[in-house]
């Protein structure tokens, strides 16, 4: 390949990490609102109260022990809370791009993944939609992703090591799912070692059997897990998250069908930000294409349709553009590589027009990202944030700190900026971080009648303060309760109302709004 060619790639690649950061400076100013369930328990640990959501009730309301302890580590520093979170994310975000450019480099890669295809998956990852915005937007999202992608280069030498296994357990850590990565090593490893044309690298011993290494790493992974869930059962009293009973899959729609019906939007979602129909085609085209590639092609599959069967039945809720299928799209997007260079589609074209093509795929795929980006924009004032918070929930918490007494509860379903920025007892009518409620959502048929229970549940407690929307034809649900403010979140309108046998108890004013 002409030392011309190789420049234009390279050139093409520092092109995309510069629209992946310019990206990253578009979303700086918004943070995910679950961020903020997780900030809370870091803020009430640094000063002194435990790793708890609520003081003095300790429910497991967080996902990720392992975002909880880095941002925690940096929060020691003196660095505030919400800037760790971003710097974790925009720091695995980077880390990202470097490991692929480092792995993509290797000699024995380069049979599978050659330059030109790189420069297309590179380009895919940096300037991703997804990607960017929840890299600097607060949650642990990107840093799994990461971990992802170190569990999978690591897979593709062949062989369980004690290093495999730590990144296992460090990804276990970060997300619950990254359990799941251990059948899926053993079973990629088996695949590749099952015949000559899916060895991707050669061991000294050639063998369908694991070693007795390899069983005894297992065996430590295995200690690890058992050690820290006896941690969580002695501080929490329980062996799962909160969050895995108020997720539980029956509680999230309307019932199996919707939920399915729905879960394949966000799986199609996935899939048109990863290559599209175009890439999925060529997938399954260079997975039938005889050539050694196919093993590292099956691991692709296995991984990503691990992450989704969690995502289904391990009690998530859908989302377009889920999160939780983010992890997969780096690995995805190498698959994607993998499958350009098995089909030899680039390699015949003379140098002029190969780069070209890859230029061009290259300038289409910032631009699709980019739209997303400018359709985000466009639209972030005209809907309820259900994704991202704007500065209106913080407004709202700020509001509640200055003028209710912090030993009024707060009823509320928008648990993250608003209880970051106030110390009130939070009763989280989504059950993440309130254990009864969280069982109550738990033994529920459906959404629907979950909420019924969670509302009885909430007339018996009789909280001193209630968050709720506001509509236009006027405001049902603050029966008994008065009016005291009103804030805005996007396109929502959420008012603050206290019991009416409190009112006296504050300075009121007619409702005021942010």
């Amino acid at each position: 390949m002409p030392r011309w060619e190789k420049l234009i790639y390279y050139t093409l690649m520092v092109f995309s990490t510069v629209v992946g950061i310019y990206e990253l400076n578009v979303f700086r100013n918004y943070m995910v609102d679950d961020a903020f369930i997780s900030l809370r328990y870091v803020r009430n640990a640094l000063e002194g109260h435990g790793l708890v959501y609520n003081i003095g009730e300790k429910v497991e309301g967080f996902t990720s022990p392992l975002y909880i302890l880095l941002t925690y580590i940096l929060g020691r520093f003196g660095l505030d809370l919400v800037l760790s979170s971003k710097i974790l994310g925009v720091t695995s975000f980077l880390l990202i791009l470097a490991f692929l450019g480092i792995w993509g480099s290797i000699k024995r890669i380069r049979q599978f993944l050659d330059l030109p295809s790189l420069t297309v998956t590179f380009s895919i990852i940096a300037t991703s939609f997804s990607l960017t915005f929840f890299a600097i937007t607060g949650m642990e999202t990107v840093i799994f992703s990461f971990l992802t992608l170190l569990v999978f280069l690591d897979a593709t030498r062949s062989e369980i090591t004690f290093r495999s296994i730590c990144l296992i357990f460090i990804a276990f850590l970060c997300r619950p799912e990254g359990i799941i990565f251990l059948p899926w090593i053993m079973l990629a490893i088996f695949l590749i070692r099952r015949s000559d044309n899916r060895i991707i690298v050669t061991s000294s011993k050639r063998t369908l059997n694991f070693k007795r290494s390899e069983i005894l790493a297992v065996g430590v992974l295995f200690l690890a897990v058992a050690i820290f869930e006896f941690v969580r059962w002695m501080y929490y009293g329980e062996i799962f998250p909160n969050t895995f009973f108020a997720k539980a899959p029956w509680t999230m729609d309307s019932g199996t069908a919707h939920w399915s019906l729905k879960g394949v939007g966000s799986i199609t979602y996935f899939f048109s930000a990863s290559g599209g129909v175009l890439g999925i085609l060529l997938f399954l085209a260079a997975i039938f294409h005889k050539d050694n590639s196919r093993g590292i092609l099956l691991m692709v599959c296995a991984l990503t349709a691990s992450l989704v069967f969690f995502q289904k039945y391990a009690g998530s809720d859908w989302m377009i553009g889920s999160r939780y299928f983010i992890p997969a799209l780096p690995v995805w997007a190498i698959g994607l590589g993998v499958s350009l260079t098995a089909l030899n589609i680039l390699k015949p074209l003379l140098p002029l027009w190969r780069s070209t093509a890859v230029s061009g795929t290259v300038f289409m795929i910032a631009i699709m990202n980019f739209s997303d980006t400018t359709q985000f924009l466009r639209n972030i004032q005209s809907y309820p944030n259900n994704v991202q918070t704007s500065i209106g929930l913080g407004d709202i918490g700020s509001w509640i700190k200055q003028n209710v007494p912090q030993d009024y509860r707060v009823k509320n379903w928008r648990i993250g900026a608003i209880g970051y920025y106030c110390d009130n007892t939070i009763i989280d009518t989504w059950g993440l971080v309130d254990k009864e409620v969280g069982r109550i959502r738990f033994r529920a048929s459906s959404q629907e009648d979950g909420t019924r229970r969670v509302e009885k549940h909430v007339e018996k407690v009789k909280p001193e303060i209630m968050i709720t929307k506001l509509t236009k034809g006027g405001e049902t649900n603050g029966k008994g309760y008065h009016l005291i403010h009103e804030g805005r979140n996007g396109g929502e309108v959420l008012g603050v109302w206290i019991r009416n046998d409190l009112v006296s108890t504050i300075k009121l004013q007619s409702p005021s709004t942010n």
